[in-house]
């Protein structure tokens, strides 16, 4: 299952070579089964504000 890594860790756990493509929202569950499989870094974000358990992840994948 894939990680989602905390906010703020980004510099520590996305890989060199690696950018951000793109900003997801969802709950833990929802995003782990979204990516899964897939060659990418998740970073959590803010919570989404009236949706508790909701937040914004980073999406960082190898640079194209």
């Amino acid at each position: 299952m894939i990680t989602i890594h905390e906010f703020g860790t980004a510099p520590q756990n996305v890989p060199t070579g690696y950018s951000l493509k793109q900003e997801a929202h969802g709950t833990a569950e929802q995003l782990q089964q979204q990516f899964d499989g897939q060659d990418v870094v998740l970073v959590r974000g803010a919570n989404v504000h009236g949706q508790p358990g909701v937040f914004v992840v980073g999406v960082f994948a190898p640079k194209a």
